[in-house]
């Protein structure tokens, strides 16, 4: 968004500066305001240093009771600029304007009386005023961001003949820098898993936990930033973003199947942005897992249809079963307002049972016309994922192979195209073959006693309609055709038609990661 925002603005004064060049001001533009911050905290410390040199030179030589005030320079007012000269500020960056509106007002309202004894005390308030607006400017550039989400969706199922009101995400982000090295930031989340085609408990079915909570740094040389702790891994391009900032209501069923939801991950992250002339980043992680979920790869589904676990789990981490994974993605500049996006991804871990997951994405975005709002984005992904290994005590039956392999593949196109600041209406079209596991019993006796593989299919075909009642407030109206040929996927076998209505709200400065 900032990069379309720097866009824009360099188009409307007739230039077309590149994306590197973009970045380089925002990164010009912070380094600005923490010195405009360190040269405010430096001037108040300056004006505290001399009122109170002021007072103790007062304490030692009291003017007296009588004595007229000294004559001002013409122009001048009997403020304290007679006592402590002035220093110039820094322009101040707008960003910062209302942080350091309080340490300039207490500056400027201090009014001495420069003759008699009221002159110490009005002195020392002079010092305790300056004192403040120096905490609060100080402890302004490390006081946490707080924002929150609501996301409220309506979904209807023709096949189940099922209504369902869902408070989907209610998520409190806090966040802010640390220090001058690291930030720090969490997302708690209390919601609801969005499924249209099952009647939801009411109330039952809310689960608050910790989505995310890491810490960064942000002075690190040489372009490399350093991620710690639970977070969204830098992995795909959808995998990552939260879902209600996501361009459809229900989550791409190619990336549920093959990743399991978003690529909610534990563990540490290097990222590398190197100082060129083209952007390119290169992040690279090691995580106990990639996935909100299990995979379909992994499922087993019981004879009595509830769902478990198809591979066998250690109860020890060693190091060879952690997950590593790597992404390399950058952007192109193909003529005035358009912008492709290319990123491609690898994940393995090699311990007990294996897990290979890849993708390659693209994203194209294009302002049509500076004057205007006008938005096109379009995009796609292919995803593909195997999993191999000893199967769970569940799956493992007599004369059975204890051994097994599923895969998964799939991959999704949109494109949406925003009208000015109000409408935008868009289509999504999503494949996904995936495989998982299921108990069979053969000899009907009532227990399972062999394993079979089976393989789904399902096209998803979506279209939907976004009004933007402002930037924090949002509708969209979304249709589903589901086309699924498998009794054990979203379908049941048969065709489906869903609608859903989303309301999303915004409290606050309440920005992710922006990761292209």
């Amino acid at each position: 968004m900032l990069l379309a925002l720097c866009a824009v603005s360099g188009r409307a004064l007739g230039q077309e500066p590149s994306v590197q060049q973009q970045l380089n001001a925002l990164q010009q533009m912070v380094r600005d305001m923490q010195t405009h911050h360190q040269q405010e905290i430096d001037a108040l410390t300056k004006k505290v240093t001399d009122q109170q040199a002021v007072i103790e030179d007062l304490k030692k030589n009291p003017a007296p009771p009588a004595q007229a005030a000294p004559a001002l320079p013409a122009g001048k007012s009997p403020t304290t600029d007679t006592l402590i000269p002035n220093i110039p500020e820094p322009p101040k960056p707008s960003l910062e304007t209302s942080m350091l509106d309080a340490g300039a007002a207490a500056t400027s309202s201090a009014t001495p009386d420069l003759g008699g004894g009221g002159n110490l005390l009005q002195l020392q308030q002079d010092v305790d005023e300056l004192k403040a607006a120096q905490r609060q400017v100080r402890t302004g550039l490390f006081n946490p961001d707080i924002s929150a989400a609501v996301d409220f969706i309506t979904s209807y199922s023709r096949l189940n003949n099922n209504v369902n009101f869902t408070m989907r995400d209610i998520e409190l982000m806090v966040q802010s820098n640390i220090d001058t090295f690291a930030r720090a930031y969490i997302v708690l989340n209390a919601g609801t898993d969005l499924d249209p085609l099952n009647k939801t408990s009411i109330f039952g079915d809310v689960s608050l936990g910790v989505e995310e909570a890491a810490i960064a740094t942000t002075s690190l040389p040489y372009g490399l930033q350093l991620k710690g702790g639970q977070f969204f891994a830098d992995f795909t391009r959808m995998g990552k973003v939260h879902t209600h900032d996501r361009p459809f209501v229900d989550p791409t069923n190619s990336i549920e199947t093959v990743i399991g939801g978003e690529t909610k991950s534990r563990g540490i992250e290097l990222t590398w942005l190197p100082k060129s002339g083209h952007y390119f980043r290169i992040t690279g992680g090691l995580v106990d897992n990639i996935g909100a979920n299990q995979p379909s790869t992994g499922k087993l589904t019981t004879l009595n249809g509830t769902e478990g676990t198809a591979f066998a789990d250690r109860l020890n981490r060693p190091l060879q079963s952690l997950m590593g994974y790597g992404r390399a993605a950058t952007l192109f500049e193909l003529g005035k307002g358009a912008v492709l996006h290319i990123g491609a991804d690898y994940a393995q871990s090699s311990q007990n049972t294996k897990r290979q997951i890849a993708s390659a994405d693209v994203k194209l975005e294009w302002h049509p016309n500076p004057a205007s709002y006008d938005i096109l984005e379009a995009g796609g992904e292919l995803l593909w994922t195997k999993e191999s290994g000893r199967l769970s005590s569940d799956a493992t039956f007599a004369n059975g192979n204890p051994f097994a392999t599923s895969s998964a593949s799939g991959g999704y196109v949109y494109a949406q195209y925003r009208f000015g600041t109000k409408w935008e209406p868009g289509f999504r079209i999503d494949y996904t073959r995936g495989q998982s596991f299921q108990q069979l019993d053969m000899n009907g006796d009532g227990f399972a006693d062999m394993l079979e593989r089976q393989t789904s299919r399902i096209w998803t075909y979506s279209a939907y309609l976004t009004y933007w009642a402002s930037e924090f407030n949002r509708f969209r109206l979304q249709f589903n055709y589901v086309d699924s040929d498998s009794p054990l996927s979203v379908g049941k076998g048969r065709n489906d038609f869903q609608v859903f209505l989303q309301w999303t709200a915004i409290m606050g400065a309440h920005k992710h990661d922006f990761t292209p």
